[in-house]
């Protein structure tokens, strides 16, 4: 069952990092798991530079992974080398310039 409540929570938490606090998102579709895609369906793999952070202070900066809709389970193994690369700060495995933050 889905709980209208956790949707409202997505939502604030979607409108919070999206940066359009009270602002109307729309839900296109719901379901009775989460699994986040993005638009193009790329995943989102990159270090968030501390300027896109609202102001959150960031020692060694905030890594993101995550966008791969139902891919997840399958693309982790993958996501997890080029994240430890990226993190690491060494030359990726893969070609990744089109899965950072827009």
């Amino acid at each position: 069952m889905i709980e209208e409540t956790a949707i409202q929570e997505l939502k604030r938490t979607a409108q919070r990092l999206c940066g359009v606090e009270g602002k109307e998102i729309e839900v296109v579709r719901e379901g009775l798991c989460f699994r986040p895609v993005t638009t193009s369906g790329e995943p989102v793999l990159c270090r968030v530079d501390e300027d896109k952070l609202g102001g959150v202070k960031s020692q060694n900066g905030v890594f993101v992974a995550a966008g791969h809709g139902p891919w997840g389970i399958s693309l982790s193994l993958g996501t997890g080398l080029v994240m430890s690369e990226i993190i690491r700060g060494v030359k990726t495995s893969c070609k990744i310039g089109r899965l950072g933050m827009r």
